[in-house]
């Protein structure tokens, strides 16, 4: 296979691998060609601006403190259950208690009463 160096007689196919065809390196080219295009449309889209980024991480810390709180409020309302239930049971025992003593103090004067007749 003889090529030709003049410009008239050029054929791109004898330039290329056996295992590319034309079609192959137009198809690979024009994929080429979108993929750049749209790296240059992200990049023009996507902020450089320091303050920007800054606030969007401002934005994010404050979503994740949030959910945190959310979270920890979840516990807390069980340990506030658990404290009001401990509290219920105190309150019953000295409204017992209580009882217990006006009980004694009538029967002490009962008692005192019978003892004067």
């Amino acid at each position: 296979m003889t090529t030709s160096t003049r410009v008239a007689d050029f054929k791109l196919a004898d330039w290329l691998p056996y295992w590319l065809t034309v079609d192959d390196l137009i198809g690979a080219l024009a994929a080429l060609a979108v993929l750049v295009a749209l790296i240059g449309v992200y990049n023009a889209l996507r902020s450089h601006n320091p303050f920007e980024r800054r606030f969007a991480a401002i934005a994010q810390r404050k979503e994740s403190l949030r959910r945190a709180v959310l979270d920890s409020g979840r516990t807390r309302r069980r340990v506030q259950a658990a404290g009001l239930m401990s509290e219920a049971v105190t309150r019953l025992n000295l409204l017992r208690s209580h009882h217990a003593t006006e009980a004694r103090a009538l029967l002490a004067q009962a008692a005192c009463g019978r003892a004067k007749r």
